[in-house]
């Protein structure tokens, strides 16, 4: 702290914080008059997070920061606010990082989807799910437009994975045209730097990862 009570920021964070006041409020002072009010708001608050959560009459004070500046930082901070509520809001992606998370977030509804539905599962790079929707159905095997299709889609939906489940009348076993399917997919998704993540068949029985079962490559 200095003398006046005022925690000071050292080092990068400092100049980093100095930067951001001073792209904020080069546009409403200009470049020189938003070079000396930046240095005067960080020697006021000692960074740039005290000098937001100031009331706006206190900022205003400062007679190189004036109300122009004072209602540029405190419309910042309304939309940091903003956005973090808007987080805190948003649900939590589930994490579909095993067989055993996703056969536990199908749940019940497997059983009510079509026989021989195909659906993918869109994946970030956490692998949290953003989306799931079905991309083919009991001709899928023979669907030669099902690999662009789920490979659009992600794209669209900006995942980094994919996970496709479907679901079979009988037991599941790894079918050689089911393993061809996830190839052809997985060949089109490494095309854009999309992965795979696995091919799951869900049955009466149980279920069958093609990737469980070394049936997807390296992919």
């Amino acid at each position: 702290m200095d003398a006046s009570g005022v925690e000071v920021r050292h080092g990068g964070a400092a100049t980093e914080e100095r930067e951001i006041l001073f792209a904020l409020l080069a546009p409403c002072l200009g470049w020189a008059e938003a070079a000396e009010a930046s240095a005067a708001t960080m020697a006021r608050y000692g960074g740039f997070p005290a000098a937001a959560e100031a009331a706006e009459a206190d900022l205003a004070a400062l007679p190189v920061l004036g109300e122009a500046g004072a209602a540029a930082i405190k419309a910042v901070h309304a939309a940091a606010l903003c956005l973090l509520r808007h987080r805190a809001a948003a649900p939590m992606r589930p994490v579909l990082d095993s067989t055993r998370a996703v056969v536990a977030h199908l749940g019940a509804s497997a059983a009510r989807r079509p026989a021989g539905e195909v659906r993918a599962l869109f994946l970030d790079a956490g692998e949290g799910l953003i989306a799931e929707e079905a991309v083919g159905g009991p001709d899928a095997t023979a669907d030669s437009g099902l690999p662009s299709r789920v490979v659009r889609r992600a794209l669209a939906r900006d995942a980094a994975s994919v996970v496709l489940v479907r679901r079979l009348g009988g037991d599941p076993v790894a079918l050689p045209a089911e393993a061809a399917l996830a190839g052809r997919v997985q060949e089109a998704a490494l095309l854009v730097g999309l992965r795979l993540a696995d091919h799951l068949l869900l049955g009466r029985a149980g279920h069958v990862s093609l990737r469980g079962q070394g049936l997807l490559g390296a992919g």
